[in-house]
């Protein structure tokens, strides 16, 4: 069980005194989901620790950890995206011969939550912010008896409606001309001026441009979403880079980001576009060598993509296509990684972005 307050010789008071708490590690904790919990910033709660954190330490059953004071109108940091306990569509490993690694999005913020060995109610409802009674009723439970496999919801499902394809319109202006491929009318995209091309691209341009692109080098370009309900790029990248402990960093080459920890369509460049190196999100190294990743901040399996995503994907996609000399292949999470997912979301209009980009 959780404990909120541990009286632990002479620090334990301290803490009880003072206002702090102290955390009991137990099996399947992550510091993540410790930091979620509390409401604290993971850097926050290993320079707390140093002594059992520190210098990469990992956590180990029963160590007790100090929880720096906290805020209640605070906002979690939020959850890595996932695939078992990874961030949705992050999988591979960074030039090692070991199986590749990736992130996914099962773990993080679901409509439905798998039962695992040692859950409990107040458990399950604390990770999903959501009380133990509620989820009883959402389930039709008598008891609070689980079962490993047990599917639990915990929460109640987003009603969606998918994006709607209108007739031609363009999503982004060539030199005065505009394409003739369907778009996506929940996301129309209109330049200001003449001279400027796109709405969301041109505020990064510069640095889209730095890297010098060989020509044909991309062969496909793969969307993901994070699973999870926030998220920027620096979050994707401690996750990756810390706890899944990947060299490189970030599995993507950009985010989008939903309007949490980041702006509602803001177009994260990560380090891999700009050292053009292979990505991190596909269970395949080759795949990883010629597919660039675009995660989109979100878990669309109860949501769908905001306007400004959908429209920034657009003209990402669109810049792509021009950059890399020959238009990389569009592809959605699902339809190219080599293990069974549901990424980027039931909710994602992979139809109408291959409507749009399929050549």
């Amino acid at each position: 069980m959780w404990h909120e307050l541990v009286l632990v010789s002479g620090l334990g008071a301290a803490l009880l005194l003072a206002g702090g708490k102290i955390h009991v590690v137990e099996k399947g904790d992550t510091l993540y989901q410790i930091s979620r919990d509390y409401r604290v910033d993971v850097a926050d709660l290993i320079r707390a620790n140093p002594r059992t954190l520190g210098g990469g330490k990992t956590l180990k059953i029963g160590a007790k950890l100090t929880i720096p004071g906290t805020e209640k109108d605070k906002t979690p940091p939020p959850a890595p995206p996932k695939e078992d306990d990874k961030p949705d569509g992050e999988e591979t490993t960074d030039a090692k011969p070991a199986p590749a690694e990736s992130v996914d999005d099962n773990d993080l913020a679901p409509a439905l939550y798998v039962v695992k060995k040692g859950d409990t109610l107040s458990g399950i409802g604390r990770r999903f912010k959501i009380s133990a009674d509620a989820i009883r009723e959402l389930n039709g439970l008598k008891g609070t008896a689980l079962r490993v496999g047990q599917k639990l919801k915990v929460r109640n499902p987003a009603v969606v409606t998918p994006p709607v394809i209108t007739s031609p319109k363009s999503a982004v202006v060539t030199g005065g001309q505009s394409t003739s491929k369907p778009v996506l009318a929940t996301a129309p995209v209109k330049p200001s001026s003449a001279k400027q091309r796109y709405l969301f691209i041109d505020k990064i341009k510069d640095k889209l441009d730095k890297p010098h692109v060989v020509p044909g080098r991309w062969k496909y370009v793969v969307v993901h979403h994070s699973g999870t309900p926030s998220g920027n790029a620096k979050i994707f990248d401690y996750f990756h880079r810390n706890i899944r402990g990947m060299e490189n960093g970030l599995a993507y080459h950009f985010v989008i980001g939903n309007g949490h920890d980041s702006g509602d369509g803001e177009i994260e460049v990560g380090d891999r576009w700009m050292r053009q190196i292979q990505g991190g999100h596909l269970r395949s190294d080759e795949l990883n060598e010629i597919a660039l990743g675009i995660c989109f901040v979100g878990d669309f399996n109860s949501e769908r993509p905001t306007k400004k995503q959908i429209a920034a994907a657009i003209e990402l996609i669109t810049y792509l296509n021009e950059r890399c000399g020959t238009p990389p292949v569009f592809k959605a999470h699902r339809e190219i990684n080599p293990k069974p997912t549901e990424c980027p979301g039931k909710n994602f209009p992979i139809k109408a972005f291959h409507q749009l980009f399929d050549r």
